[in-house]
């Protein structure tokens, strides 16, 4: 039996006709997992090359569309110290996110948040993960502009909302029914669209819309 796998990396499985169905269908299964091993190195020595002169990348979307699961694959492959703008916030301020709206609330988020995206802009070659709400700051849009390729992660609001069901770590979206979060979705993605240098499916595998980045951003790269 003949089974083409790929026509892009001519890889090809044949299974030896067997009296044994079971060890057939063994031999099947090793071949394309052997197949996806394949698929990886590949792809992981097209984009795995480091460029200490480029701008940063920027991963901008709605809250649940995948941002930090993406970041880590993608900054991996590419080579690139990963910097989590959330997370960086929380460190910095000894306190999680859901605390610091309550305590001090959005305005004075938004300021630790623009803090942090300066000093990592002075930077160079960082894959930077941002909040759900970075760009909706005009100050934040102006130097990710200037030194960042900003990569819109353009997930389905039916996939994001299906991830935010019960979850209760983001203030913004705390009470709010189904149809309110969807306003406030469709108020965000004309801003993600207009500040993106690229604009990535999320509607794929992490590993997927990882690779999709990846060679994107080396287009640029290359330009």
């Amino acid at each position: 039996m003949y089974v083409k796998i790929s026509d892009e990396h001519h890889v090809r499985v044949y299974v030896e006709p067997t009296a044994n169905i079971l060890i057939s269908i063994i031999y099947f299964v090793n071949r394309i997992y052997d197949f996806f091993i394949i698929s990886r190195i590949i792809f992981l020595r097209e984009v795995h090359f480091v460029n200490t002169e480029t701008k940063n990348i920027a991963l901008c979307g709605f809250m649940g569309c995948g941002k930090s699961t993406v970041a880590i694959s993608c900054a991996k492959a590419l080579g690139m110290p990963l910097a989590d703008t959330d997370l960086l916030i929380e460190k910095q301020s000894n306190m999680n996110i859901p605390d610091i709206f309550r305590e001090y609330g959005e305005e004075y988020f938004r300021k630790l948040e623009y803090d942090i995206i300066h000093d990592l802009c002075n930077g160079k070659n960082t894959f930077i993960s941002l909040g759900g709400g970075a760009v909706l700051n005009k100050d934040c849009r102006d130097i990710l502009k200037t030194s960042c390729i900003t990569v819109f992660l353009d997930t389905p609001f039916e996939s994001i909302i299906m991830r935010l069901k019960n979850d209760t770590s983001r203030p913004l979206i705390l009470n709010k029914t189904p149809n309110e979060i969807h306003d406030l979705y469709l108020s965000r993605r004309d801003i993600y669209l207009s500040c993106a240098d690229i604009t990535v499916s999320g509607k794929s595998s992490p590993f997927i819309t990882s690779s999709n980045i990846a060679r994107e951003v080396k287009k640029l790269w290359r330009a």
